[in-house]
């Protein structure tokens, strides 16, 4: 499975995102197409999850209509065994299309490969043969109570990786009531200075692979990162620049990797990760006495990036302005003297340039704190309601 929370909609292109949400509806007892195509049926099985467990009811999928159907999913998939009413040993004689179908949605979720098929194909078979094989079961085809078990074990890991990995509005309430702090304040702050989810749909952490810190880094270390710059352009250069920045998982891991090539401790200093971005050479503030036990914290959940994240406000003195939501004041502690924000760089970048030609470091940062906090109050009224 992919780690999926688009918000999508009839008419929406987006193939795999699509499939996957007809996949579980359909794991959860619906009877639509798993073709990838929103179409009038989706909107009305969209419909129908939203009416029958409470949410709005408009057949968009949007973050908490996701959240709901992999929590859901989760509970199901926990409840499976070989030994219910409904399960039967089948193989490619048998008639049972439903079950047939049940079945290949399954294994389509564990490995977003299986043909979904409402009969025992040759395709279906050898899909079968190949998860026999890789469970080191009799190779024979034929999905009896063990093999069962084997495929309900498999989408219960596939499912739960999922949901292990997002954080939940209730996680959100929680743990910003323990921390004295209001969960709308909390929430604003999520919605704003996060970069969105705190990770790909790969489920590995987000990141941004910042080469000017990478030369920093490897200076600090006794490096010469002149001499090293020849072949490694787009991962270490002198000054700021998002030239080479890029929203795909495979490309920002790539410069990583070649990073780690060089020097595995600047590498991932020099990177920012997970929900908020929180750049790797900042361990200390975030808690760790390294970065190696950073990354793999914010490897685990974006519950733990949140908790992470509450610790480097803290210790950074910015915790006690969102505590009072002084607006203005954790616009200037949290930002720095930075101008290049997550979703609204570009905002903040026009606003350094102008403040750059008319009135220095403390103009710039006016503008920023301004931009910032009125995003910030924005985003309060909104989750305050």
């Amino acid at each position: 499975m992919y780690l999926i929370t688009d918000f999508l909609k009839e008419g929406k292109d987006k193939k795999i995102a699509i499939k996957q949400l007809q996949a579980l509806l359909v794991f959860l007892g619906d009877s639509i197409s798993v073709d990838g195509d929103f179409g009038p049926m989706t909107t009305r099985a969209v419909k129908s999850f939203q009416e029958k467990h409470s949410l709005s009811v408009d057949g968009k999928i949007g973050e908490q209509s996701w959240i709901k159907l992999y929590k859901l999913s989760k509970d199901y998939a926990e409840s499976l065994n070989s030994d219910d009413e409904i399960i039967e040993d089948i193989s490619i004689d048998s008639e049972d299309s439903t079950l047939i179908r049940w079945l290949s949605v399954i294994l389509y979720l564990i490995d977003n490969r299986a043909e979904i098929s409402s009969s025992f194909s040759k395709d279906l078979e050898a899909t079968v043969l190949e998860f026999q094989a890789q469970k080191g079961c009799e190779e024979s085809g034929c999905v009896d109570s063990g093999v069962w078990d084997r495929v309900f074990e498999d989408g219960r890991a596939e499912i739960d990786g999922i949901y292990s990995l997002l954080l939940t509005n209730e996680y959100i309430d929680e743990k910003s009531i323990e921390n004295g702090l209001a969960p709308a304040a909390v929430k604003a702050v999520i919605k704003v200075e996060s970069s969105g989810r705190g990770f790909y749909q790969d489920k590995r952490p987000t990141i941004l692979f910042e080469g000017h810190k990478f030369w920093g880094q490897l200076k600090s270390k006794g490096f010469e990162p002149k001499e090293l710059v020849e072949g490694n352009e787009n991962i270490l250069y002198p000054y700021w620049t998002k030239k080479y920045y890029s929203r795909s998982s495979a490309k920002e891991y790539s410069r990583l990797d070649r990073a780690i090539a060089i020097d595995e401790e600047s590498a991932l200093k020099s990177a920012s990760w997970g929900m908020f971005q929180i750049m790797g050479f900042n361990h200390k503030s975030a808690g760790f006495d390294t970065v190696y036990e950073f990354v793999e914290y914010i490897k685990v959940s974006e519950a733990n990036q949140l908790e992470a994240f509450f610790t480097f406000l803290k210790k950074g003195g910015c915790f006690r302005h969102l505590e009072s939501k002084d607006w203005e004041k954790f616009a200037r502690c949290y930002n720095g003297s930075g101008f290049k924000k997550n979703g609204y760089d570009s905002k903040l970048e026009k606003a350094y340039f102008k403040s750059k030609d008319i009135g220095g470091d403390e103009k710039i940062m006016d503008e920023i704190a301004t931009l910032y906090a009125n995003e910030l109050r924005e985003a309060f009224t909104v989750y305050e309601k």
